[in-house]
């Protein structure tokens, strides 16, 4: 006999919600032009798995508003995901709420920093660049602070065993294909505590047509896979 978490305690409805955007000009340019090198190469049957990867790779960090160059350099671009997050920060912070603001890229991480600098609201981290012996005090300041608003965090290094329930909402600013992180990440404020909030709600940022739903729907899949097995 298997049950849901959900069934077993008394936890909030959480709420899914996918916020769409589109990609600049500059993104869409870089998105297609590595898009037709990543068909040629398939194409081609020069398919090894590793270079495919980095291909795919390279898309998504594109759909973030930035990409690694080959010497190693990053190029950022103008991104509209990235208005989006601080319309979507602003409205939750305004609503004295608490957020936790997911992603997979390092990257990433400097511009939810800059959209939280430019709007004035406090932020921890808790990624693969922060000390462990900072981690979990930022974890604690995070709940018991209530003028730091936004936990920056990293699914591989914030997804498990830590409690993040004063925060109501999550925004996954960009994500990848583990649906195990994924699970583990939304389980950080949606779990037994969570109960004081009248609701839990998580918000997807996706780029309309790209790799973002295709990482969508593979995590989808998967969790139906789960589920069919469960069951």
């Amino acid at each position: 006999v298997t049950a849901r978490k959900e069934e077993c305690l008394s936890l909030p409805p959480l709420i899914k919600q996918t916020v769409y955007c589109e990609m600049s000009p500059i993104q869409r340019k870089h998105y297609e032009e590595m898009k037709k090198n990543f068909l040629a190469f398939i194409q081609d049957k020069a398919a090894v798995a590793e270079l495919a990867i980095t291909k795919t790779l390279r898309m998504q960090q594109i759909m973030s508003g930035f990409l690694k160059m080959d010497d190693g350099t990053i190029e950022r671009f103008e991104s509209p995901r990235t208005k989006v997050l601080a319309e979507l920060l602003e409205m939750i912070v305004e609503a004295g709420e608490k957020v936790l603001v997911w992603s997979v890229f390092v990257e990433d991480y400097k511009t939810i920093r800059e959209v939280c600098d430019s709007l004035k609201i406090r932020y921890v981290e808790v990624t693969g660049e922060t000390k462990n012996s900072d981690k979990f005090k930022n974890v604690e300041d995070f709940e018991k602070m209530p003028e730091i608003k936004v936990l920056i965090g990293a699914p591989s290094a914030g997804g498990v065993g830590i409690n993040l329930v004063s925060a109501s909402y999550s925004i996954w600013f960009s994500r990848n294909y583990n649906m195990e992180q994924d699970i583990q990440a939304e389980a950080r404020n949606f779990r037994p505590g969570s109960e004081k909030h009248t609701k839990i709600t998580r918000y997807d940022i996706v780029c309309r047509g790209t790799m973002d739903d295709l990482i969508m729907q593979s995590l989808a899949n998967k969790t139906k896979i789960k589920d069919e097995i469960l069951s």
